[in-house]
């Protein structure tokens, strides 16, 4: 019979022990990932960016674990792998859109909020990129409905 592992001994940010699951990522390596793809000073700026408050970063940092529902919030607003953001792994196969296996497709909102920076030669930082993202990306959607409606009412009538 196998010796288990004292649940006092072990470190607040462990799960279950299961048999030849992933080492857990430290605090650090994540945080150092995080700061080489992330435009991220200071860890305060690392709470702004997860809308959480200072000291819980300092707790996590203190326990040795990087809270996973952090790195899939940074993960998804980010559009980074998970895997790479974790473990720092490559990925190898190309990426596909969330759920479907099809290809994912860039985010046109990425690209224009891209180019107008370079146009301007204005600076943001990530919390007021990540702001511009969502008008923009909101504009796309409603200008995309207002312009499909104008299309069908051509082509079939005033059609709403």
């Amino acid at each position: 019979m196998a010796a288990k592992t004292d649940p006092a001994k072990r470190p607040a940010s462990s799960g279950p022990e299961v048999a030849g699951s992933a080492p857990e990522p430290t605090f650090d390596e994540v945080w150092e990932r995080i700061r080489g793809i992330i435009d991220v000073k200071n860890q305060s700026q690392l709470a702004d960016m997860l809308e959480i408050k200072t000291p819980s970063i300092t707790g996590a940092k203190q326990r040795g674990g990087f809270p996973l529902a952090w790195a899939y919030k940074l993960a998804w607003t980010y559009n980074i792998s998970l895997d790479f953001l974790l473990f720092g792994r490559e990925r190898e196969k190309p990426s596909t859109a969330r759920g479907s296996g099809a290809p994912a497709q860039s985010d046109p909102a990425i690209s224009i909020v891209d180019e107008a920076l370079k146009i301007t030669g204005a600076s943001l930082t990530k919390k007021q990129k990540t702001a511009i993202l969502e008008i923009v990306r909101e504009e796309l959607k409603t200008t995309t409905i207002q312009i499909l409606r104008a299309l069908k009412r051509e082509a079939y009538g005033n059609v709403n």
